[in-house]
């Protein structure tokens, strides 16, 4: 039997370093839920990824109650750019296993990132930027001027945001009492647009922003 008191420990099997950076498994997550007395973990399907309507991108509600009655609950997405290519058939699984993930982190006030909420993990680990040895002022200005330009670009070539995200994001806030106002601040400052014409992809961002920043 797995303990349902003080002595749950994340077994050390199911951490994974990566270039310096430790990871924990979702069977890790899982494995110590139910050793602190895990009673539901509730999958919703907020979206359908659809290659026409929303650039294949699924988003998926998880929550968690533990035997106390507490209640975690988070959201977890995933699209052909942000998902391994060796399972990117398999969209919709992957971000539900994303939103139990990142409610069982919370669960289990564990901040580490999921091995399983990464994408191709050589682009999600963070390593030193090789800038051939120049200072990293010299080219700021350039990245700041050109930076706006981009994201226009971007706009026009990806699908804009679903109506379940733009849902997600209203509840967030709500949730976390972020008033609609500085929500809109963070759009045009990241993203130099409104919510209203924020795309999928950067909807998605968005909404890891806020639930990163809620816990």
């Amino acid at each position: 039997m797995k303990p349902e008191n003080g002595n749950a420990k994340l077994d050390e099997r199911f951490l994974i370093n990566i270039k310096g950076n430790d990871f924990v498994k979702y069977e890790g997550l899982l494995d110590l839920a139910h050793q602190k007395g895990l009673t539901k973990l509730h999958v919703e399907i907020l979206q359908i990824p659809n290659e026409d309507n929303n650039g294949n991108m699924a988003i998926c509600k998880a929550v968690a109650e533990a035997k106390d009655g507490s209640v975690f609950t988070d959201i977890g997405d995933a699209n052909p750019k942000n998902t391994n290519t060796m399972v990117v058939e398999h969209i919709l699984r992957i971000a539900s296993t994303r939103a139990k993930a990142r409610a069982l982190r919370d669960f289990n006030n564990i901040g580490m990132t999921c091995l399983e909420e990464l994408g191709e993990i050589d682009q999600t680990v963070a390593t030193k930027p090789n800038n051939g040895g120049r200072k990293a002022g010299n080219n700021k200005a350039v990245k700041e001027t050109s930076g706006k330009k981009s994201t226009k670009k971007k706009a026009e070539k990806q699908p804009k945001m679903s109506i379940a995200q733009k849902t997600a994001i209203e509840n967030i806030a709500k949730r976390h009492k972020i008033t609609m106002d500085t929500i809109e601040e963070m759009i045009n400052d990241k993203y130099n647009t409104t919510l209203l014409k924020l795309t999928s992809f950067d909807a998605a961002s968005l909404i890891q922003q806020l639930q990163s920043q809620a816990n």
